[in-house]
């Protein structure tokens, strides 16, 4: 059994779908890097549905093999600022594009 310790407030779960260019969660997300109280973003929880995910950090990740993949159903918690900025990601196959249900978590890391 896999158990995660969220620390911090968690926000609004939000959903984003993945497409056959790479993206990141800096632009055209909905993600805040700050909570309406002003606590900073300290990490993630994503989950992957409908289809296979592939994801790295910094460089851009693409369908032909740069990158890891994350299966239908498999969870991913991400902590730190820097890392959520350096997360990119993009449809495992081209055309079965991934919904990504997304909780940030805010304040103490």
């Amino acid at each position: 059994m896999n158990i995660l310790e969220m620390r911090g407030k968690a926000g609004d779960t939000f959903s984003e779908v993945s497409t056959d260019t790479a993206q990141d969660l800096d632009a055209g997300t909905t993600l805040a890097f700050k909570d309406s109280d002003g606590r900073l973003i300290t990490a993630l929880l994503i989950q992957v549905q409908d289809n296979d995910l592939r994801f790295c950090y910094g460089s851009t990740p693409v369908q032909s093999g740069l990158g890891m993949t994350l299966a239908i159903g498999q969870t991913l918690y991400l902590e730190n600022p820097a890392n959520i900025r350096a997360f990119r990601y993009i449809s495992n196959t081209s055309g079965d594009h991934a919904t990504l249900m997304i909780t940030p978590f805010y304040g103490d890391c």
